[in-house]
């Protein structure tokens, strides 16, 4: 049983030593630098295989120790550093997929802008870039994505206060890391990393099942419905309960 207040790194090191499926082993991340090596490539790979010249893809994952996505300072720093982190590998002239604008929302902190000043978060002012929306929060910043994701490849970056209708089922979802919880524990994941597809992980590594978009995307939205995992993970973790108490 995994307390839900450990660091997310300890918790996700925790989950994923072992983690076996189809014969090999299925790198679910273990530190923050691996979940932003993992989620570069699936972006890459999801431009690469989208339509063009656009395309709408979504990045998501815990950007702090408390496992949410809440404004936060450790939230701010986690999220700049992987957007320029993308930002660079994007951009890297001949092999990437293309310059790139970011998009701050339009609630964005002052810490926030200044992070990506000194940090030097390469920016071009182009609606013909890739454009990098950065933790987008209200209606129309994702009406303005979906608008520009049929002109160039479009990511989204940790969205917040999404709603059934920020994001159409049009969009695909390149990265998802989400820890599951059952009686205030956490017993497992639901991750994607692109072109793989949905895995349900407990919290002993073991992968329960995996999901085509159809199995586990609430219609019409790109969000997943997380009800089937997190019965999976909670299943396996009381039935591992019930057979210790046997012995």
């Amino acid at each position: 049983m995994l307390n839900p207040t450990l660091p997310l790194l300890l918790l996700l090191a925790a989950c994923s030593s072992g983690l076996q499926f189809g014969g090999g082993s299925s790198p679910v991340p273990r530190t923050q630098a691996a979940v932003t090596q993992q989620a570069v490539r699936a972006v890459q790979a999801a431009i690469k295989s989208g339509p063009s010249p656009g395309g709408l893809i979504e990045v998501e994952f815990p950007a702090s120790q408390q496992l949410s996505k809440a404004e936060s300072k450790e939230a701010e720093d986690v999220n700049v550093d992987f957007a320029k982190s993308l930002i660079d590998a994007l951009s890297v002239p001949f092999i990437g997929a293309g310059p790139c604008r970011l998009v701050l929302p339009t609630s964005a902190s002052r810490r926030l802008k200044s992070s990506c000043n000194a940090k030097r978060v390469r920016s071009v002012d182009s609606s013909d870039a890739i454009q990098i929306f950065l933790c987008p929060s209200s209606p129309r910043e994702y009406a303005d994505a979906a608008d520009r994701s049929a002109l160039s490849p479009t990511i989204i970056i940790n969205g917040l206060a999404k709603n059934p209708k920020s994001v159409s089922d049009a969009a695909l979802n390149a990265f998802y890391l989400k820890p599951l919880t059952y009686n205030s524990c956490v017993v497992g994941f639901l991750y994607r990393c692109y072109p793989r597809p949905w895995l349900a992980v407990d919290d002993t590594s073991a992968v329960l099942r995996e999901f085509e978009d159809r199995d586990i995307r609430v219609k019409g939205t790109s969000t997943p419905d997380l009800r089937e995992a997190v019965k999976l993970c909670s299943k396996a973790w009381d039935d591992r309960a019930i057979a210790a108490r046997r012995k």
